[in-house]
């Protein structure tokens, strides 16, 4: 996700790419902690009726530790889209 981020690749150029500051790095490991805990809760293979989708698909491809370029922009995508919403 980091590399993502700096470097940049298409699918994450835009609205999707987090700055973060100084002042914002409590409020993004606070971020980033709170979805360590949710992906340790969620079984990928028989996730509960309500845990979120993306979440679903987040873990899926965390446990798989796939390389391939979707998995890996997914990955990315899932956590500055949950980092966007943390340092709000």
């Amino acid at each position: 996700m980091v590399g993502h981020s700096i470097a940049g690749v298409k699918p994450l150029s835009g609205s999707l790419r987090v700055k973060i500051s100084k002042k914002d790095m409590a409020a993004a490991r606070a971020c980033l902690d709170e979805t360590s805990v949710e992906l340790d809760a969620v079984d990928p293979k028989n996730p509960s009726k309500n845990t979120d989708p993306d979440l679903v698909k987040f873990a899926e491809y965390a446990a798989r530790r796939s390389a391939d370029t979707t998995a890996r922009v997914y990955r990315a995508q899932y956590i500055c889209r949950k980092l966007k919403v943390g340092l709000k």
